[in-house]
């Protein structure tokens, strides 16, 4: 229900769509000079995230290993990930790679794998 309303939400009040928001964009995005479309950006941010996470989940009932191992009882909000986001890309840039046209579900995606590492079995 949260996804539908933030979906609602990002097509009736946004002029514009984000479909797939590089980084270079993200960072635009989050300037405070706009704070709609910092917003906005943080709805895009948390609907990457609950698609992720609930794909994690599906993966476990099926039996195939997870991407990432959230602990039991920690509840992460859209800051959380915004700031996964931002350590990864800073990560991946202080080690020389490109990140400007990355897109950002990909980087939260790493970022969540190296922030919550399965344990090996």
């Amino acid at each position: 229900m949260r996804i539908l309303l933030a979906v609602c939400f990002l097509s009736l009040g946004a002029p514009q769509a984000i479909a797939q928001l590089t980084v270079k964009e993200y960072q635009a995005r989050m300037s405070p000079d706009d704070l709609n479309r910092v917003t906005m950006t943080k709805w895009y941010v948390k609907g990457l995230a609950e698609g992720m996470t609930w794909a994690n989940i599906n993966l476990t009932l099926r039996n195939s290993p997870p991407l990432f191992c959230l602990p039991d009882k920690l509840a992460l909000g859209v800051d959380n990930f915004l700031d996964i986001i931002d350590r990864r890309v800073k990560q991946l840039k202080e080690s020389g790679k490109k990140t400007d046209d990355t897109e950002v579900g990909i980087i939260l995606l790493g970022g969540l794998e190296d922030t919550f590492p399965c344990p090996a079995k």
